[in-house]
């Protein structure tokens, strides 16, 4: 049935999941045709266009209930079509209440089913500074002994507003590395304004910013940006643009978006096409469906790659990252941390929540996994200073550790152990 079909295909690409999950119910406890009779049934009464809408609350209360009645020795497991009944008379008595409000079950399906890394926009903050750098470096704006100079805020050329770095004090005299470990924010615009509108503009481009990432998922958006007149002609606009844009400021766009562009900065400069289904097989385990990788431009040269992965290993062994250290590994990545300046409170005034975020990419000699978390407007009342570098890099230091672990990656001979507790308590850094 499609809904069978559709869930062995996203079960298949994930080992550690069918391995342990839904696999392995579905293949003791098969699904009888009554389930896919009472499916078409649902569908049909409640106004569901797509299967696929209801499937996964569907699939998790089916399983909910398998285990449940396996759990329970004291009396014989109930049939499959017996527990399948069971369990549309509980999704019914849902749904008969939802669909006393249409509102809110239409407001309740987008707040379920909605993917956000596809289809929510965020502001990336400072992790956007590796598309700027990588830009700059490989059409020649910069270079690695490019001088920068930060006192903490600056008049930027072009722009009205005193723009201000997110160290009060500044970061002093400083050199393109250390521009990216420090996550300088004035020196970013400088490097923004030597790179030039149309060459910020073209590399935006290049990296897959304005365009959907295709991959095999509905309900993708691209984000949004600014117009390109806003960028190029800042004889006439000005710089802010060019310049908020230069560290991930004033604009949104998906996570994959993201995700996908710093993939391409790390990997050679190719700019794939992300998919999530890589085979699809029939009962008898014939492949009906492969995935082939699909290369859609390239964004920088294998050079410029290969620099970029050193500076970003620079950025977790010398820079705001530091608590994405897993010990015997490496890792690369850049830290974020945005402010929701769309969200107000109930006054009309702006909330000042924010978005901490870190992209971590492993191991750094052979680029393989890249994880973001973007943590959504954490709480204030924590007493833990809100930063990606303080929040969200060790939680992508902490996922890498069980992905090294799952894959088999073996640690490299390192003699300098990092203390990631005893960095969080004392290094407090906003971005």
């Amino acid at each position: 049935i499609v809904l069978y079909r559709h869930y062995t295909a996203y079960s298949l690409h994930n080992s550690q999941f069918t391995n342990k999950g839904i696999m392995r119910h579905r293949i003791n406890v098969s699904i009888s045709p009554a389930f896919y009779e009472e499916l078409k049934r649902i569908c049909k009464v409640y106004g569901f266009t797509n299967m696929c809408e209801i499937c996964t609350g569907l699939l998790s209360l089916f399983i909910d209930r398998v285990k449940n009645a396996e759990s329970n020795r004291g009396r014989k497991v109930e049939s499959n079509e017996v527990l399948i009944k069971q369990m549309f008379a509980e999704f019914e008595k849902t749904a008969h209440k939802m669909m006393e409000d249409g509102e809110a079950l239409t407001a309740a399906r987008l707040k379920q089913w909605r993917n956000r890394c596809i289809s929510d926009g965020y502001e990336p903050g400072s992790t956007f500074k590796v598309l700027t750098m990588a830009a700059a470096l490989d059409c020649g704006a910069i270079t690695l002994d490019t001088n920068f100079s930060c006192s903490g805020s600056e008049h930027i050329p072009g722009r009205s507003q005193l723009l201000h770095c997110w160290r009060a004090k500044g970061h002093g005299a400083q050199k393109t590395p250390q521009a990216l470990q420090n996550s300088c924010n004035l020196a970013f615009a400088h490097i923004a304004l030597k790179l030039g509108g149309e060459n910020f503009y073209e590399y935006i481009q290049r990296f897959g910013v304005l365009e959907k990432t295709n991959i095999d998922l509905s309900g993708e958006s691209k984000g949004v940006f600014f117009d390109k007149s806003l960028i190029v002609d800042t004889q006439k606009w000005g710089t802010a643009s060019l310049t908020s844009a230069s560290f991930g400021q004033t604009f949104k766009l998906t996570p994959l978006q993201l995700v996908r562009a710093i993939s391409s900065v790390v990997n050679g400069g190719n700019l794939m096409e992300p998919y999530l289904v890589s085979q699809v097989l029939d009962s008898r385990g014939n492949i009906v469906y492969e995935a082939e990788p699909t290369r859609v431009r390239q964004t920088i040269s294998p050079e410029t790659s290969k620099t970029m992965c050193s500076l970003i290993t620079s950025v977790v062994t010398e820079g705001t990252a530091k608590n994405a250290q897993v010990a015997g590994f490496s890792i690369g990545g850049k830290t974020g941390t945005s402010e929701k300046i769309d969200v107000l409170d109930e006054n009309g005034q702006p909330t000042l929540d924010k978005i901490v975020s870190f992209v971590g990419i492993a191991p750094m000699d052979d680029p393989q996994y890249i994880v973001l978390v973007a943590l959504d407007t954490p709480s204030r009342s924590t007493g833990i200073y809100i930063s990606g570098g303080v929040m969200a890099a060790p939680t992508v230091g902490a996922v890498m550790a069980d992905v090294f672990e799952a894959a088999g990656i073996p640690t490299l001979h390192c003699t300098d152990m990092f203390d990631r507790e005893s960095y969080s308590d004392a290094y407090t850094l906003s971005s």
